[in-house]
Formats: C-alpha cells, structure tokens, sequence
C-alpha cells in the first residue's frame, strides 16, 4: 500500500492536469467517511456557542420562589395576629379609640366637679391631645398625657422642653395650658399631637373664693384633677425638666416590676433586680394583685413626694389624692403642690397606692448637680439618669444657665444664639488654682473690654468655686476645701446671676459649653480655609475633662507684670505673646491692630490675668463701666 500510495503521489505531481483515475476502496472504509461527512455537515449548521458551566439542577431562582411561598403563609399569620406589629402593618391600619369615661367622684366634695370641666374649649383640648390608636395600648392602658402648665415667663424654658425632650424623644399626647396670653403662639404650630389651651390664671371653686387657688402651683393641681377626671392618666411636667430619655416606657416596666413583686411568688426574681427600691414600696402597699399604682413622682428630699414630674393614673384613688390635695391647699395657702400632694399620701396610706420614683435614675435636682457635684456636662456623666429636674434653683435665669452648663439647652431662637455662622467669639482660659476672686473678676471685665473693642461675643471659661456649696444645697460655705473644683458663672462667689445677666445683653457673652453644643457650626464661615470651626466635639460617655475636644486656635498671651504672682507656677504655653506699650494696659487701637484682621472665628487667650484695656473714649469707657457695676455691684 506504501508503494502504491508513493506512485500515486509522484505522478500526480507530474500528470496533475490529468483526471485522477478512480481508486476502488473497502465497504467499510467508505461507510467510515460517509458517518464523519454527515457528522461535520451537521456541525457546520449549529450556532457557535462558547463553552459552558453545567447547569445546576435546580435554579436559584426557582428556590428563592419555592421558599417565599412556604413562608409567605406563616409571616402573613404571625403579622396579622401580633398586636405590636399587626396594628402597624400594611396588612392591618390602626383604629382610633374612643375617649375613655370620665370617672365619678369619690367622697371627698361636689366643689371641684366645676374646675376647668366647664371649659369647653378646655376639655376638647384635652380630648384632642389625647387622641390614640389601639396599637398604643401598653398592657391594655393608653398612654398617659403629658400635662404641662406655663405662664409667659416660662415661655423659653417651655420651648426648649418641647426641642430637647418632645421633638427628641417623639413623644406624642402632649397638652399645654397657658396661664397667659401669647403662650400658645411662641409654640410652632406644626407640632403634631400637641394642644395647646388659654385658660384665666383666676380659676377658682364654685363654692369659695380663696385666693390660693389662683396660685400657679395650685392651678397645676386643678389641671391634673380635671385631665383625671375625664379619664386621662395624667404626667404633670414642669417646663424646667428634661428628658435625658424616653420616660414612658420605664415608667410602664415599672409598673410591671410592680405587679410582678406584688403578685409573684415569695422568692422569684424581680422583673428589674437593678431597682431594690421597688420591693418596701410594694410592701407597703395594699395587698391585692389587682391594684395598680394610683401615684408615681419624684423623691424630694425636703417633702418625700416632687411634683415637677409626677404620674397620676385615671384611678379612683388618683382622683381622690388630687382631691385630698386641693382640699388642704384651702385650708392652708401658704402649702405648696408637693407640700399638699406629700400630705395627702400620708393621710391615704393603705387607701391608694404611691411610689416614689429612684434617685438614680429620677433625679431632683440637689441629688443630679450636689450629690455628686455636676457643674457642668462633663462632670460625672449619668448614663442611667432618665429626668432632669431643675428644681432647687431660683428664677428662671438661674435655671436657664444651669441648662446650658449641663448641655440640656436646644433651643437657637430667631437670633441664632447657637448657629449664627457670621459671629465671631474670645475665648480664655483661667488655668491658675490659687487665683482671687478678684484676680477672676478682673479678667472676666477685660474679656468684655476685648471683646466690645474687637465686636466679638466672649465664651466665659471655669471658675474657681470662692463659695463652695454646703451638703444640702441650701447655701455656700465662704473656702472651699478642694482648690480646684471648678464653678460656672452661676455659683461664682457671690455674684448674682440674675443681675449680671439682665445688666449685659445676651450677644455679648456664652456659656462654658457653647462650643460643644451641637447647634455650633461645624464649619468655618468666610476668612481663611484654614480657620477652625466653632464647634468641637464631646464625648457624652467618657467623662472627665478629657471628654471635651481641645481649642484648636493658637493661643495669645498679652503681657503683664502683675500675670506670674497670679498664675501662682500654672503652666501656660502661649503660641504668641504680645507687649503692649503701657504694662498691662493695652489701648483699643493696639488691640485693634494686633487682632483686627483676624478672621478666625475664635480668638483664643491662655489667660487675661492683670490686664486693664483702656478704650479710645473716654465716654465709651463712663458707659461700660456703669453696666459692669451693674452686673456685679463692684
């Protein structure tokens, strides 16, 4: 075959124009080559389609279906018969639920059937705030109403409550009832679940005219009877508290630690082992299972029961204990709310049910600031605190300023006292332990001064503590025992807060802790882009002094001579220390020239100690020092 195969080839070569002659092969040759011709011709009629992964033999797709549809019966079961859920699902809307029934008078007078409940503009602003949906229920009772009385006085303190604990919170059912006119127009009006309600300061009993009970306080008391009286449990609270958290829901998880104590086996566990409080209250309490808590409120030190933040439930024993308390408010006048409501409780012992809420998570005030002290926001941090009241503290500046110290103050009003991006403040440290009293003042004058020649606000730093606070909280004590506790303006020595604060316009000054405030801005407006923003952070949790995010800005240091007997061996490391032509007495055009073209929004000083700024007018100088007097007396 080789041989033959070799001739073929070489006479093709040389005859390849001839007609090769036909070579007869086997069968089963030519079957061979017929398969593989059929085979290569239907190949060639194929779409080319690159290779491949097998295919799984079930598909993804088809199992996400299989199992949605095997879940899909039981979740749609779970959602529609779950209250907590069902009720706000798209499968189920919430129903609105009637107004509850007022309840009946309970033997102690017919006389306060006419206080407020005669006002119809009253009772519907209470229906309105009180408004809920079955899936509000919490163990089967609706949620309270929070009760809130103001005068135009507190109009501030009441607009900051409704930001930092309202809005914060999202809190509903909340009714407002103003003593005064233009109290209900100073609140927004989109505020939802809110109503607000004017009603005569003058509300008195159809059968007597005692003055006393046109009393704020006692009005108070009127309010939360008739809120009870229609069927409403009831949450008085004061404009000077805020909500550090939701109370509602540890309020209710007191309730059930409550029931469970009451009605529990002898050794079971408390439903909060963290609160051994509950367990005397409880025992003394009646002895029923069914019983609910008629009276929760603060602890107050001085008279056991606080009422800036108390829960009374629409009970026949809540609305008697208001109407115990009302009645000894007639007979003595000079009796405070909490004076009568503590009165009350005691005479009802065994008759009501009455718990006072813990100190450690409820705190009055004297208990949160002087028990340990907490000056400002970094001191002794409370994560478990859930109120702040500040009670304790007279006058409504005095509260205000406490509020700021403690960062429990969100309100920025028209005027941008927090974000107003075009201000611009001084800042200094008072970094010596040993300084006066007057060594402070001094400095504290000088920071005006700069701060008028430069139009800049000054944000005032730590005191020392002159008059230190005794253990009750009821006075100071003239040396403190610990040199280095640190005050705010308020309970620096003996100067006047209310004063200092109506003598000096509210541009010209800030907090200790305005920088840290949230509302700052966060951001440098105009000048340099290398300019530090006006806020710096706080770590709320860490506590201490190192919770707080250092100023930035380099410091300035103005020379004087009178300086180093002050800071008494204080280190102090300024970035630029300036001489000015007089020893310690810079005039406004040096001062002018020195920080003029700063466009920083803080100008930061390591201290003023011994400085006396002089300004180019002499009658510009006679006006400030007749406000500073003013402010200080000195």
């Amino acid at each position: 075959q080789l041989e033959r195969g070799n001739l073929r080839t070489s006479w093709r070569k040389e005859h390849g124009h001839l007609r090769r002659a036909p070579v007869r092969a086997s069968p089963l040759w030519n079957a061979k080559q017929r398969s593989v011709a059929a085979m290569r011709a239907r190949v060639s009629r194929r779409p080319h389609r690159p290779s491949a992964k097998p295919k799984p033999a079930v598909s993804p797709l088809m199992l996400a279906l299989v199992c949605c549809l095997c879940l899909f019966p039981p979740c749609l079961i779970w959602l529609l018969w779950r209250p907590s859920l069902g009720q706000r699902s798209w499968f189920r809307s919430p129903s609105p639920l009637p107004p509850p029934s007022p309840l009946a008078p309970l033997g102690e007078g017919n006389w306060t059937s006419a206080l407020f409940l005669g006002d119809s503009s009253f009772v519907a602003a209470v229906h309105a705030a009180g408004h809920a949906f079955d899936a509000e229920l919490v163990d089967e009772r609706r949620p309270p109403l929070l009760v809130t009385v103001a005068e135009k006085a507190d109009s501030p303190l009441l607009q900051n409550f409704l930001q930092s604990s309202i809005l914060k919170h999202e809190l509903r059912h909340w009714l407002v009832v103003a003593l005064d006119s233009g109290v209900c127009e100073d609140l927004p009006d989109d505020v939802q679940w809110m109503a607000c309600v004017s009603v005569p300061a003058q509300q008195e009993p159809a059968d007597t005219a005692e003055p006393a009970m046109a009393r704020p306080v006692n009005v108070k008391a009127q309010v939360l009877w008739a809120t009870v009286k229609l069927g409403y449990d009831s949450l008085l609270v004061d404009t000077d508290v805020a909500f550090l958290q939701n109370p509602l829901p540890v309020l209710a998880d007191y309730d059930r630690a409550h029931q469970q104590v009451r009605c529990g086996s002898a050794g079971a566990e408390p439903f909060l082992p963290h609160y051994p409080w509950l367990g005397a209250h409880v025992a003394e309490s009646a002895s029923t299972c069914e019983s609910v808590i008629d009276l929760q409120a603060q602890r107050d030190e001085e008279h056991g029961i606080g009422a800036g933040f108390m829960r009374v439930k629409a009970t026949p024993g809540g609305l008697l204990l208001l109407s115990r308390a009302m009645a000894l408010s007639l007979k003595a006048p000079e009796l405070t709310l909490q004076q009568s409501v503590s009165q009350a409780v005691g005479q009802l012992r065994g008759v009501i049910t009455a718990n006072t809420l813990p100190p450690a998570t409820f705190p009055s005030r004297l208990v949160h600031l002087a028990r340990p002290s907490r000056v400002f926001a970094y001191h002794q941090p409370c994560p478990k605190c859930v109120v702040v009241h500040s009670s304790w503290l007279t006058g409504h500046a005095a509260k205000v300023w406490r509020m700021k110290d403690q960062m429990l103050w969100s309100l920025d009003g028209p005027k941008k006292y927090y974000s107003d991006p075009k201000r611009k403040y001084i800042e200094y440290s008072n970094p010596s332990s040993m300084a006066s009293q007057e060594a402070e003042l001094n400095a504290l004058k000088a920071a005006f001064m700069l701060g008028a020649m430069l139009d800049r606000t000054v944000i005032l730093p730590e005191f020392r503590c002159h008059r230190c606070p005794t253990a009750d909280g009821k006075g100071t004590t003239p040396k403190c025992s610990d040199m280095v506790t640190r005050c705010s303006l308020g309970a620096f020595g003996q100067l006047d807060l209310a004063k200092f604060a109506g003598a000096i316009p509210e541009d010209l000054f800030r907090e200790r802790m305005f920088r840290y405030n949230p509302l700052t801005p966060k951001s440098a407006w105009g000048g340099s882009l290398f300019d530090s923003p006006v806020h710096l952070s706080f770590d709320s949790g860490k506590g201490g002094i190192g919770s707080l995010q250092a100023s930035p800005e380099p410091g300035w240091e103005i020379q004087s001579s009178r300086a180093p007997e002050i800071l008494s061996g204080a280190e102090v490391h300024p970035d630029n220390v300036l001489t000015p032509a007089a020893d310690g007495s810079p005039t406004e055009d040096e001062v002018v020239a020195w920080f003029g073209s700063q466009t920083a929004p803080v100008l930061r000083f390591e201290h003023l100690y011994g400085l006396r700024p002089q300004f180019r007018h002499p009658a510009r100088a006679s006006a400030f020092d007749a406000m500073w007097n003013r402010a200080t007396g000195m």
